[in-house]
């Protein structure tokens, strides 16, 4: 009874502290999310290696399984992560060794076209400044404004230069503090995927032991379901890229557009970022088209506005839908809020989150509901 009555009033106080003292609350959860940020990013990949590694592992076990030597057993799991990681990585590679020539030659075709642009852009307005016909003043008026402006940039660079070098200092650093937590990152994924049963069991007694047997269970449920949505997410992610990936060069070989392979590859990597990844490899396709067939560009558009309602229409619901059962308002606030507080690495992992989140509140109407005696199924139909 006494622990009944401490909780309430402890978080009534904690509640209060938050509010009068928000500032202060706010750097302490900032310096608590960056403490905890490699482990964050390798439970993250490991939850992304895992979808792959189940399947390998089953294959593992259905080619050794009329050995009754302990051998493949005993090795099954670090030769499956192995090979796991490889072709993870040799994929990547891949797909970064042919996008990679044909974004430098369009950055060479860039800078072979930019001088012309330029002498015919200098020419254009010289015609259309002789057009205006200003007078003496107005132009002594745009020198002086000129003139101005460029003094208070000079003031500005001679004022500021202490305040730069300091923001590229702490750019560096982040850098640098985002490669060390990649690292160590990495490194937890690879422990926890070498004992995810010993882990999981661990997680499971720790559960048992410190909460009630309602409690527990509660605990227990959720995380079983969080499991399920997160893993039929990223799978759902990663096969609905690859479909999309190869549904993106079939029509654009059909078509003709140059640049298919790449482009193509750009698509399905970029897939695995909601919204935001559609944006993005729109924007690089219009680029690397609009250099090469500029002709060509309005039938990419049209090409890939069919593409995109293929995904939205009928690859995404089947595929990702069913293990997120979130409405499309609901994703774009997920990754908004999620690219706001972690970047990419928050756009990807907040739709599913969010998906936990979204089955907590279900789940807790529904028992609401029910101990009101209100039907949940025809609330709901």
């Amino acid at each position: 009874m006494e622990r009944q009555r401490f909780l309430p009033l402890l978080a009534v106080i904690i509640f209060i502290w938050v509010l009068w003292r928000y500032e202060a609350a706010l750097a302490l959860l900032g310096f608590f999310c960056n403490l905890i940020m490699p482990f964050i990013i390798g439970g993250c990949l490991a939850f992304i290696v895992n979808v792959p590694l189940v399947h390998v592992e089953r294959l593992w076990q259905k080619l050794f399984a009329r050995f009754s030597s302990d051998w493949p057993k005993k090795i099954k799991r670090p030769v499956c992560l192995i090979f796991t990681l490889t072709l993870i990585i040799g994929i990547v590679l891949i797909g970064g060794l042919k996008i990679g020539p044909d974004l430098h030659q369009s950055f060479n075709m860039i800078v072979k076209t930019l001088p012309k642009a330029s002498a015919e852009l200098t020419v254009s307005l010289k015609e259309r400044w002789s057009e205006l016909a200003l007078s003496p003043d107005t132009l002594d008026y745009l020198q002086s404004q000129w003139s101005e402006l460029l003094r208070a940039v000079d003031s500005y660079w001679e004022n500021n230069k202490t305040t730069l070098f300091y923001n590229t200092l702490n750019i560096t650093t982040s850098l640098i503090s985002l490669v060390s937590n990649i690292v160590i990152g990495v490194v937890f994924a690879v422990y926890l995927l070498l004992n995810k049963e010993t882990i999981s069991r661990q997680t499971r007694n720790m559960i048992l032991a410190f909460c009630s047997g309602k409690r527990a269970a509660y605990l227990l449920d959720l995380g079983s379901a969080a499991h399920t949505i997160f893993s039929g997410y990223i799978g759902g992610q990663l096969l609905e890229a690859f479909c999309l990936g190869l549904l993106c060069l079939a029509g654009m070989l059909l078509l003709g557009l140059p640049y298919a392979l790449s482009i193509s590859v750009i698509v399905g990597f970029l897939a695995i970022i909601p919204i935001i990844g559609t944006i993005i490899s729109a924007l690089l396709g219009l680029i690397l088209i609009g250099l090469a067939a500029p002709g060509k560009i309005w039938l990419f558009i049209l090409f890939f506005f069919v593409l995109q309602r293929i995904e939205g229409d009928i690859l995404y619901p089947k595929i990702v839908g069913k293990s997120v059962g979130l409405s499309e308002i609901w994703v774009l606030a997920a990754i908004t809020v999620g690219g706001s507080l972690y970047g990419v690495l928050g756009i990807i992992v907040s739709v599913p989150v969010a998906s936990v989140i979204a089955y907590i509140l279900s789940d807790s109407v529904k028992k609401r509901l029910q101990q009101k005696n209100i039907d949940f199924e025809q609330q709901n139909p």
